[in-house]
């Protein structure tokens, strides 16, 4: 599993988790401000190219969900980390989902 949290190009912060399903499968949750003022959580799965040097997605096809949104009167670091760390709890739940999508073992905790 690997984490980051920084600014994107438009300053605003973003945090992002990645963990692999399989060698070929990527989930990723983001937490970042959206244009209309929400604070959106967001998981989706990739697929991994052979080499490892690409991910692709294929839109209404692929595991896509929004786990969580939330308005706040001011977007701080601290409001993209606590509203990321939230969802995180959850982890097992939602990766579990996304394996059932794609007939990978589940993993239980």
């Amino acid at each position: 599993m690997a984490y980051e949290i920084r600014k994107n190009a438009h300053g605003q912060w973003i945090a992002r988790t990645i963990i692999m399903l399989s060698d070929t499968h990527q989930f990723s949750v983001t937490t970042s401000k959206r244009g209309d003022g929400y604070v959106t959580t967001h998981a989706s799965v990739g697929h991994v190219s052979a080499d490892g040097r690409s991910v692709t997605f294929m839109m209404f096809e692929d595991y896509s969900k929004t786990l969580h949104s939330q308005k706040y009167p001011r977007v701080t670091q601290k409001v993209i980390e606590s509203q990321h760390a939230e969802i995180m709890v959850d982890i097992d739940d939602w990766t579990n989902e996304a394996r059932a999508k794609y007939g990978l073992e589940l993993q239980y905790a």
